[in-house]
């Protein structure tokens, strides 16, 4: 299931994207919560993938994606 463009377009620059903060540290993890609460289910996931690599550039997880979360403490 696709998500629908409405809800993309949301995600990467509408009224949801500044919850989830695309290039700071968590920004995949808040995406997956914020779909959940949209009802996306089990997909959520990869549809957050999919959305990290079109708002930041990379994949969540890649090591080009960790300069964003350099400087956050370590637990």
């Amino acid at each position: 299931m696709a998500m629908p463009k409405q809800l993309e377009k949301s995600y990467l620059s509408g009224k949801v994207a500044p919850r989830i903060r695309w290039g700071s540290g968590g920004d995949f993890t808040r995406c997956v919560k914020q779909a959940n609460k949209h009802g996306i289910g089990g997909k959520s996931k990869g549809m957050c993938a999919r959305l990290h690599k079109r708002a930041t550039g990379v994949w969540p997880g890649d090591k080009r994606n960790l300069k964003s979360t350099q400087g956050r403490r370590k637990r």
